[in-house]
């Protein structure tokens, strides 16, 4: 039996718990940011403009431009915090010429219509409680050859899997409110039909999606 959705309360907005998250996902993001690229690769794409909706610390997008170092990436969160430390991490990175930084949600982007080669989506689904209008946001942006890469959690997985991730969780992070972290991403997230619906009703074509243990992958 598939546990009910219980939405995220929280956004993040500390400065220092935004800082907290980039140190981690730095250390611990890199066999992630990998098998992104991988994909990337696999798609053929070695140039143009993506977008990073969600973007956090930009630890993703970074990685993909130092794989491709002709892609140039607008990455977007609602965090001010996360975007500060996102833009410290581009700069230490020395891409700052390559990459920009933008407040905004995944529903209304500051981007022309077809505009867009690539985008990006990790870890960000479950925050979201629309879906079906970040799909069609996402449509409208992507350019006729473009492609998408969303990855996230799924409420498919087995409660004692679930519960292992999250005692893990509480072995990697060890702040006080990070420890909350996996068991509410969890909850929060879609089960696979869920979003299978979402982009049945969307205006996306061409779109695959399965999972990889407790991951589910959205793909066009």
């Amino acid at each position: 039996m598939v546990i009910e959705r219980i939405p995220e309360k929280d956004e993040l907005t500390s400065p220092e718990m935004a800082r907290y998250f980039s140190e981690m996902a730095k250390r611990y993001m890199k066999i992630p940011c990998r098998r992104v690229i991988y994909k990337v690769k696999a798609k053929g794409i070695k140039k143009g403009f993506a977008l990073d909706i969600g973007t956090g610390p930009a630890v993703f997008p970074i990685a993909i431009i130092k794989e491709f170092p002709d892609i140039k990436f607008l990455a977007v969160d609602t965090s001010y915090a996360m975007l500060e430390v996102a833009k410290e991490n581009a700069c230490e990175a020395g891409i700052t010429k390559k990459i920009y930084f933008h407040q905004a949600t995944g529903y209304h982007l500051p981007l022309k219509n077809r505009s867009i080669d690539l985008v990006t989506c990790i870890n960000t689904l479950h925050h979201l409680d629309d879906p079906l209008k970040l799909f069609n946001e996402i449509k409208r942006v992507l350019a006729p050859n473009g492609h998408l890469i969303l990855v996230d959690f799924h409420r498919d997985i087995s409660w004692p899997l679930a519960k292992l991730l999250n005692i893990l969780w509480h072995i990697f992070f060890r702040d006080k409110k990070a420890k909350r972290g996996f068991i509410e991403s969890f909850l929060s997230s879609y089960t696979v039909n869920e979003c299978k619906d979402f982009l049945e009703k969307s205006e996306l074509e061409g779109w695959k999606i399965y999972t990889k243990a407790y991951e589910m992958w959205v793909e066009c």
